[in-house]
């Protein structure tokens, strides 16, 4: 499948009827997985809606999140809320998304 959308910056498509927020919703899920697998130290910290969101978490929560992160990134599967149905849903090219994200130069930046 070709990548018919901005993988750099995951910006948010619109759909027909203007409605945008089944699409934020699978942004978020998305972001959220892509941030699990790189968060590396015991805080977080993230901008949502003008709101400065923190929390912390601890070294097992943190390993144990971006393994979640890695089986869902390289899951098979196509149902409904997986990785792959994400990308088909955005127009992302799910190999190349995910050689992205592994790699060890990747920022992402809300």
């Amino acid at each position: 499948m070709e990548c018919r959308h901005c993988i750099k910056d995951f910006e948010l498509m619109e759909t027909p009827d203007g409605n945008r927020g089944a699409f934020a919703l699978w942004e978020a899920v998305l972001l959220q997985a892509i941030e699990d697998f790189h968060r590396k130290g015991p805080n977080s910290e993230i901008l949502m809606n003008g709101i400065k969101v923190r929390w912390r978490t601890n070294s097992t929560e943190r390993r144990r999140n971006k393994r979640s992160a890695a089986t869902w990134f390289g899951s098979s599967c196509e149902d409904v809320g997986s990785f792959l149905w994400i990308c088909d849903l955005f127009g992302l090219d799910a190999d190349l998304v995910r050689a992205k994200v592994k790699s060890n130069n990747f920022r992402l930046t809300r």
